[in-house]
């Protein structure tokens, strides 16, 4: 083995000087570059369906929840001087005009100290506009019925059961099978009686492409809609 001389003092020719040159430093961020992107490209969309379908499931489930709560009030009306109260009216929200429904039910959300789960009470499916931004809420409001006046102004409290609503509609149905757009005070049809069965078809708005809008529609029967006399 030959040694040789250098500044910083005797070096074995055999041995290698530690580091890496400029050509390595270069390859070796290249690569690390090619990997980086390849993992970006693969695992964003990954990410982005994830979130997506996230939303879709936020949104399936709200309307789940309102179908359903919907669907418990009204099998739970119950008459009142022999007849069923059950109304529509319209409300109009800038150029838009919309259904919504008021009866009477049984089924009675307690929700401050005091109420009694089984009261009577008034029940009104209601569109509202969303606050700062597009789209409209549907919120369930009730008066318990010691306080309610059918066309009173009233302080009934509420809370929202659907939001992101592009639209919705209604359909009301008889025991023969016709259809109406509205009932009762609306229309003058059937007062006195429910529906057999009511359709709604609720339009949310896409939670990515603008204009769009995504359609649930259910049909809730009801049993128990009219008095029949016996004598």
């Amino acid at each position: 083995m030959s040694w040789k001389i250098r500044k910083e003092g005797w070096i074995s020719e055999g041995a290698r000087e530690i580091g890496f040159t400029l050509l390595e430093v270069l390859i070796a961020i290249s690569i690390l570059g090619l990997v980086l992107s390849t993992l970006y490209f693969v695992y964003v969309p990954i990410l982005r369906l994830t979130h997506e379908g996230d939303k879709e499931v936020e949104y399936s489930s709200s309307v789940r929840i309102f179908f359903d709560r919907l669907s418990q009030d009204l099998m739970q009306m119950v008459p009142y001087g022999g007849n069923f109260e059950f109304y529509t009216y319209i409300k109009e929200i800038g150029t838009r005009k919309f259904l919504n429904l008021s009866f009477r039910t049984t089924y009675h959300l307690p929700l401050f100290p005091g109420d009694m789960p089984s009261a009577y009470g008034w029940v009104t499916y209601e569109v509202t506009q969303m606050s700062g931004k597009e789209g409209y809420t549907i919120v369930r409001r009730e008066v318990p019925f010691s306080r309610s006046t059918l066309g009173k102004k009233n302080t009934a409290y509420g809370f929202p059961v659907c939001e992101n609503v592009a639209y919705i509609s209604y359909l009301f149905f008889d025991d023969e099978g016709r259809y109406y757009n509205s009932w009762g005070l609306a229309g003058g049809i059937r007062e006195g009686a429910a529906p057999a069965a009511v359709m709604i078809r609720l339009e949310l708005r896409h939670p990515f492409e603008e204009g769009k809008t995504q359609v649930y529609t259910t049909r809730i029967y009801l049993p128990w809609h009219k008095v029949e006399e016996h004598g």
